[in-house]
């Protein structure tokens, strides 16, 4: 009983149905765009989280490397 049911639940899962709807071109951009964003809003993060550091440990060693000539 239970594999009949798991059965029946993924043969109506994976049959087409027709979907009635309709996406216009506006809604389309704007989809892509959103997802674009996402993105390279991650991206951005992870640069961002790496780049940062990196920046602040430079910045250290020529201050230092300036005390240190002077």
């Amino acid at each position: 009983m239970h594999r009949q049911l798991i059965l029946l639940t993924s043969v109506f899962a994976l049959m087409p149905a027709m979907a009635q709807a309709y996406i216009g071109p506006g809604m389309g951009l704007g989809a892509v765009a959103s997802l674009l964003g996402l993105v390279a809003v991650f991206f951005m993060v992870m640069i961002a989280f790496i780049w940062f550091p990196i920046k602040r440990r430079i910045a250290k060693r020529r201050a230092a490397a300036e005390h240190g000539v002077k």
